[in-house]
């Protein structure tokens, strides 16, 4: 990890403006910080970068979310899943923010809100029967 860290560095170094190489940094650090158990701050902030790079695309924002989901603040995670879910409208990405949302909001114990999402990520699908199967599976969790 760290000589892919040293590598995708040399990569940012060469143009700041790339994307996925700042995605892919992101991405490293935030490995590299947990196989060692240092902070993820940098990781945070690569992924940040990220997200300024590409203010109108979901796809960075919901890797913002998933890495602060991942290091415990899932407060700050809800807070970008939920503009991540508001630019991943009508798209396929949709499903996919709204999923880890909810996980986010099972993480904080807002379990009538995952329920929300989880639903909205299973109905995007188109998908009756596992429309059906999904809320009985909650129902049965239900207090």
């Amino acid at each position: 990890t760290e000589s892919m860290v040293g590598l995708l560095r040399g990569g940012v170094a060469v143009n700041a403006y790339d994307v996925r190489a700042n995605a892919s940094l992101a991405s490293e650090l935030l490995a590299q910080a947990d196989q060692t158990g240092s902070s993820p701050d940098e990781a945070i902030e690569m992924y940040k970068r990220t997200v300024n790079l590409l203010p109108n695309g979901w796809q960075p924002k919901r890797a913002l979310g998933a890495a602060l989901l991942h290091v415990g603040r899932p407060m700050d995670a809800l807070s970008v899943l939920s503009a991540a879910l508001t630019a991943a409208q009508g798209t396929s990405g949709e499903p996919e923010v709204l999923l880890l949302r909810a996980q986010t909001y099972l993480d904080l114990g807002r379990d009538d809100e995952a329920r929300a999402d989880l639903m909205g990520a299973v109905e995007f699908s188109g998908d009756e029967s596992l429309v059906e199967r999904i809320q009985s599976k909650l129902d049965l969790m239900s207090p």
